[in-house]
């Protein structure tokens, strides 16, 4: 009987040991129920041990799509991408975080469309292509902001969408709306409670406080930020905080403050083994001995922070040493090394410059594809719509011719008559879209041309402007695209508009007349959009491009019930312009746009029209411009 009772006892032992065992193993994988709807920060439980496991995560990408639990791939394919991200690999990083945000919509979870969205904006802005970024942050904020009772995971990632729009209009140097958007950072954060990220965007208001010379604010900001890096126990983000205020200190001449905080960065730098923050406490450190005329240990310091910033090629520390070297030697007068590092602090500066023009057109550029590529879709969908409907139409008719019977062939007759007239309507409408679809890249193209050659020649500040224009321009071209007819007066602003984007190639010469006769009212006069554009570009390119002293003009009259628009330029006049397009091989794409102006007259006015040339001439009889005359009902 003992025997018995001790064998049972053992089985038990055995069998929960096993038990245990069994349990302890289990993958938490295997915990996640795919019937469940997760949160961000739930699910990141369960997987956040593989997100630097690239295999791993492709593994699961694949487990998760093929048992359809869509939380899961798409918290992997978010990782993925940011792991693509880190390693440079920007192109992967987009594809990767769309697959994200497609599925991310499929089930409808705004928490992850917006996530998605914000790593896109952070992908594309890690690329340089700010103005794309600050799109896919903006859409972001959009969705997050008309959410009632946000979750901790969307209030994050208001405000990550806050901090990128933030960091880009900071770079792009727009200080008033980088403060803007950090402030609302901010308050985003404290909803949170994440004291992290309140540190972080207490320290960026800092920093721009700074830039607007409000010292005694920066200071106080900062001030914040050191407290609750403090109480979190963040020694990187008190190292920064310490640099930061004892260059504030240094511009207020509280030399003994901003050398006590800098005494407290260096030892912290030095632990963290950053050799960027050490280098910039050096270079604080020779910037105060610089102020305070301790010349050798400002030369010392200045040597041990160009040597760390040459290494290893951190251009905007290198930028600010070589100009306190030069302020060194100024004081000394070593005027000839002076004028060396001078040099060198000029030529980042220029380095800063291109670089920033060049990513700046890259974006315009990334944008225009983007929509170029969307246009051809959209033209694409609208000739399979033509295709389906003639399919549609003969297949009805077949029908129709099939089943008919003598008795009912004149009411046949008619339905099917009824029915190839409204056939017509529809392919007439699509085809004017498809004609639409491809005239507005052109529209685009010749403004985006403009303007990179503007961002080229002129001030940052001037190209902002002129993109505005632009943007204006293309707005007005896709609402007015969808329509058939605008007002005269509207048409007009349209051209001059386009005038103003073209005169940016040729130095603002273009001299440019609008005259409008006060018996007419241009707003009650019907036209079909963006007609004279291509006259307008004709005379542009085709007449005035070589003549020194370019005019162009346009004139409005009515005379009896008919208004006349007259283009006059004082070019070199159309026989000319011929033998130039002929030997650029310029007249093919010329003459498509004269044609399409024809084609839309004709579909407009049907027969009710002219469009009439006259060259013009000098008292010598030499070619002196073209006029341009446009005749329709009044």
């Amino acid at each position: 009987m003992i025997k018995i009772s001790c064998f049972f006892k053992l089985t038990v032992l055995i069998v929960s040991l096993f038990y245990s065992v069994t349990i302890q193993g289990k993958n938490p994988i295997d915990s996640l129920d795919h019937r469940k709807t997760y949160t961000y920060k739930e699910i990141n439980k369960y997987l956040k041990k593989y997100n630097k496991d690239t295999t791993k995560q492709k593994e699961l990408i694949k487990k998760f799509k093929k048992e359809g639990f869509a939380y899961g791939e798409i918290y992997q394919l978010i990782h993925l991408g940011n792991n693509y991200r880190k390693y440079s690999l920007f192109d992967k990083a987009i594809t990767t975080h769309k697959k994200a945000l497609k599925t991310a919509r499929r089930i409808q979870s705004d928490e992850f469309i917006i996530f998605c969205l914000n790593m896109i904006g952070v992908d594309y802005r890690k690329m340089d292509a700010h103005k794309t970024a600050i799109d896919y942050n903006q859409e972001a904020l959009e969705i997050a902001e008309k959410i009632e009772n946000p979750s901790f995971g969307i209030l994050r990632s208001i405000e990550v969408s806050y901090n990128s729009i933030g960091n880009i209009y900071f770079y792009l140097e727009q200080y008033d709306l980088a403060l803007k958007n950090y402030q609302s950072a901010l308050n985003y954060s404290k909803k949170s409670k994440n004291k992290w990220s309140q540190s972080i965007n207490y320290e960026n208001i800092g920093k721009i406080k700074v830039l607007q010379n409000k010292l005694d604010e920066a200071e106080n900001y900062i001030l914040k930020a050191l407290e609750i890096d403090t109480t979190i126990n963040n020694h990187f983000g008190r190292m920064i905080c310490y640099n930061s205020l004892a260059k504030i200190n240094i511009k207020k001449q509280n030399y003994s403050k901003a050398k006590n905080y800098i005494e407290q960065a260096m030892p912290i730098a030095c632990s963290v083994k950053n050799k960027f923050y050490i280098a910039s406490t050096y270079k604080n450190f020779g910037h105060l001995f610089l102020k305070t005329k301790e010349y050798e240990k400002a030369k010392k310091y200045l040597t041990k922070s160009l040597k760390i910033a040459e290494e290893e090629s951190f251009k905007t520390l290198l930028f600010n040493i070589h100009y306190y070297f030069y302020e060194y030697y100024q004081d000394r007068n070593q005027y000839q090394t002076a004028l060396q590092h001078y040099k060198k602090h000029i030529d980042i500066k220029q380095i800063f410059n291109n670089n920033k023009k060049a990513q700046y057109i890259n974006d315009l550029i990334l944008k225009y594809e983007t929509n170029k590529k969307k246009e051809q879709i959209k033209k694409l969908e609208t000739e399979k719509k033509i295709s389906d409907l003639n399919h549609k139409n003969s297949r009805n008719l077949w029908v129709i011719g099939s089943g008919s019977i003598v008795l009912f062939f004149i009411i046949i007759y008619f339905l099917s008559r009824q029915k190839q007239l409204q056939a017509k309507k529809k392919i007439s409408d699509l085809n004017s879209k498809v004609l639409r679809s491809q005239l507005n890249p052109h529209f685009i193209f010749n403004a985006l041309n403009s303007i990179k050659y503007y961002i080229i020649k002129n001030e940052k500040h001037d190209a902002i402007d002129y993109l505005n224009k632009f943007s204006e321009f293309t707005r007005r071209v896709l609402e007015k695209s969808v329509i058939q007819s605008i007002s005269l007066e509207d048409e007009l602003y349209n051209s001059q508009l386009y005038v103003e984007l073209e005169n940016a190639r040729f130095e603002d010469n273009i001299n440019f007349r609008l005259i409008v006769s006060e018996n007419i009212s241009v707003e009650n006069i019907n036209i079909p959009p963006f007609v004279l554009q291509p006259l307008l570009e004709n005379s542009i390119w085709h007449g005035i491009a070589t003549v020194p002293n370019k005019k162009i003009s346009i004139k409005i009259q009515q005379l009896k019930e008919h208004i006349h628009i007259i283009i006059i330029d004082n070019g070199i006049g159309r026989q000319k312009a011929s033998e130039f397009k002929i030997k650029q091989k310029t007249y093919k794409n010329s003459s498509i746009g004269i044609n399409l102006v024809n084609q839309i007259l004709e579909n407009f006015y049907k027969e009710n029209y002219t469009l009439s040339y006259e060259d013009l001439k000098d008292k010598l009889s030499s070619p002196a411009g073209t006029k341009v005359i446009i005749k329709i009902p009044l």
